[in-house]
C-alpha cells in the first residue's frame, strides 16, 4: 500500500523533521491569492537556491493549478521537485546517508 503523502512530508519537512534537524529552515507556503503553491520550501546558508518540494502520494501527479505554479517558478529559474517517498526527499536535501 502506498504511503500517505503527509507521512513523508511530516517526517522530512514537518516541525522537528529530518530537514530541520539537519539545519534547514523549512517553510510551508500558503500565499494569499496564489493557490497551488508547492508544499515546502527549504533554505540553508550553504545552498544558493531553495529546495522546493511538492509532496505527492505515489502514482499521483500535481493538479492543474499546481502545475501552473511549478511552471511559473521554473520559468524564473527555480527547480520544483515532486517527491513521493522518504529516500527521494533525503537525496534532494542531502540527509542521512545521502549527506
Amino acid at each position: 500500500m502506498a504511503q500517505r503523502e503527509w507521512v513523508v512530508e511530516n517526517d522530512i519537512s514537518g516541525p522537528d523533521g529530518e530537514a530541520e534537524r539537519a539545519g534547514w529552515l523549512v517553510w510551508k507556503m500558503q500565499i494569499i491569492g496564489k493557490r497551488g503553491c508547492p508544499d515546502r520550501w527549504h533554505f540553508r546558508r550553504d545552498h544558493p537556491k531553495p529546495v522546493i518540494i511538492e509532496y505527492k502520494k505515489r502514482g499521483e501527479k500535481p493538479d492543474g493549478i499546481q502545475r501552473k505554479r511549478h511552471d511559473e517558478l521554473r520559468g524564473q529559474g527555480y527547480e520544483v521537485h515532486v517527491v513521493v517517498d522518504h529516500d527521494h526527499a533525503r537525496k534532494l536535501l542531502k540527509l542521512g546517508a545521502h549527506a
